[in-house]
């Protein structure tokens, strides 16, 4: 797990259900308790409340996503991404849950200074901050957005440009979401 951010909850990944289950099993995306998909599954221990087990569906989107457990700018929020697909779930009330607003989910950054955590997919970035989503860029490149470095004040990135057949560079500003640098697709 990466807790950067302060959290109230302790979690677990589990390989299989332990042999004494906590009594709430729920399935995202939804946050429901009676069926869901295959993916990953966590033992969740929120500072006050009763254990829970998460079983996380696997995204479908890309062969190879990437999956990660993420504290985020909110204490009480956890983020699971399972195979690209992206889950926000408060600790101690599971059913209170999103999915995040970016899919498939190809690269995350936790933004200590700002506070944010910011998700990337094909094409976009999105930010949430310890209330929600704060900004979501409007559309940067055409396909394979790729974040390079993050500041305490920008992303620099860059994404493919079929027209010349090379990598463009991006900048945006994290306070606003706003492309400040580098060029944008058009089309």
């Amino acid at each position: 797990m990466d807790s950067v951010f302060r959290r109230r909850y302790e979690c677990q990944i589990l390989d299989e259900l332990p042999g004494v289950c906590p009594s709430r099993h729920f399935f995202f995306p939804g946050g429901t308790k009676f069926s869901g998909r295959d993916g990953v599954m966590l033992l969740v221990q929120p500072e006050s409340g009763d254990p829970w087990i998460g079983t996380f569906a696997f995204g479908v989107i890309v062969k190879a996503g990437i999956t990660r457990i993420l504290s985020t700018p909110n204490p009480n929020v956890i983020c699971v991404v399972a195979n690209g697909e992206g889950y926000l779930v408060e600790a101690s009330n599971p059913e209170k849950c999103e999915d995040v607003r970016a899919t498939p989910v190809l690269d995350i950054r936790q933004v200590m200074a700002r506070s944010l955590i910011v998700f990337a997919d094909f094409t976009t970035l999105v930010a949430y901050d310890h209330t929600g989503i704060k900004w979501k860029s409007s559309r940067i490149g055409s396909d394979d957005l790729t974040i390079m470095e993050v500041t305490d004040n920008h992303i620099r990135g860059t994404w493919w440009n079929p027209a010349t057949s090379t990598d463009a560079e991006f900048v945006v500003d994290l306070e606003t979401g706003e492309l400040v640098g580098g060029t944008r697709c058009y089309w």
